[in-house]
C-alpha cells in the first residue's frame, strides 16, 4: 500500500508542470491572439441583405426586380447611378457581388469593407485594398479612382 501511495505521489509531482502549462493566463492570451486574428478579417460579408451563397430568387426577394438580367447575373440600381451586379454559379447561388458607386460619399468606408487590410496606391493615384478570409472562403477588394468619383467593391468566393 505504501508503494502505491509513493507511486501516486510521484505521478502527481511529475504531472503538476503539465497542468500548470494551461493556466488561465495562457488560455486568455491564446484567446486574445485569436480575437486579434479575426479582427484582421474582411468586415463586409453582405450588402443590403445580399450574401454569398444565397439563391437567385432570394436575392430578387431582397432587392426587388433587376434592372438588367443575364443567364448568370442580375444588375440592380441602387440610386444616383450606383449599381450592384450579382453573379451566380452554375447552381444559381451567389458567387460574386460587385458594387459600383459614382460618388465616394455613397460607398462604405474602407475599414467597413476590408477591415485593416493595407490600402495601396497605384502610380495613377487610384487606391485599392484586398482582404482574404480563408476561414469563410471568400475575398473582397475595394478600388477607388484618383478623383474618388468611382469606387468599386467586389466580394467573391
Amino acid at each position: 500500500m505504501l508503494r502505491q501511495i509513493t507511486i501516486l505521489f510521484a505521478l502527481v509531482l511529475c504531472g503538476a508542470p503539465a497542468l500548470h502549462a494551461q493556466t488561465p493566463a495562457k488560455i486568455e492570451a491564446q484567446q486574445t491572439q485569436q480575437a486579434q486574428a479575426s479582427e484582421a478579417l474582411p468586415v463586409m460579408r453582405e450588402y443590403r441583405g445580399v450574401k454569398l451563397e444565397m439563391g437567385r430568387e432570394q436575392v430578387k426577394a431582397v432587392m426587388g426586380g433587376a434592372a438588367q438580367t443575364g443567364k448568370d447575373w442580375d444588375e440592380f440600381k441602387l440610386g444616383s447611378g450606383d449599381l450592384m451586379t450579382v453573379h451566380y454559379d452554375d447552381k444559381g447561388a451567389v458567387k460574386t457581388i460587385q458594387l459600383y458607386f459614382t460618388d465616394s460619399d455613397h460607398a462604405p468606408k474602407w475599414a467597413e469593407v476590408v477591415g485593416d487590410a493595407e490600402i495601396q496606391e497605384k502610380p495613377t493615384g487610384s487606391r485599392y485594398a484586398r482582404a482574404v478570409n480563408k476561414e469563410e472562403n471568400f475575398w473582397i477588394t475595394m478600388f477607388q479612382s484618383k478623383s474618388g468619383d468611382v469606387t468599386t467593391i467586389t466580394l467573391s468566393r
